[in-house]
């Protein structure tokens, strides 16, 4: 009978250290993780900022380009009205990016 017993004891100690470094595997994971968490929060910050940053510049060329369309400028240039309006449509196509990057 003591042998017996003192098997399932080593059994339980053997589980028992098992699990300490279990216990130990997953504390590692969540300190990787939440470390992880803290640089995408950092990232999610910066596109943002990128974000408010393009929308800005947005804003200002839409104001520029009504001001040359008031002038009548973008009637006698053609090629740099399409090209402005290029530059409009890539800065908000990279603005849908980002917020498309921030919504997943």
């Amino acid at each position: 009978m003591t042998a017996s017993l003192k098997a399932k004891v080593e059994r339980l100690i053997h589980h028992c250290d098992e699990v300490k470094r279990s216990e130990g595997q997953l504390q590692e994971r969540v300190k990787v993780l939440e470390a992880e968490r803290v640089q995408l929060q950092q990232f999610i910050s910066q596109l943002h900022g990128e974000i408010d940053r393009r929308q800005s510049e947005i804003a200002t060329l839409n104001r520029n380009m009504e001001v040359l369309k008031n002038a009548g400028a973008l009637n006698q240039s053609d090629e740099r009205s399409a090209d402005m309006k290029r530059k409009i449509n890539e800065l908000m196509r990279e603005i849908d990016n980002c917020i498309t990057l921030l919504s997943k």
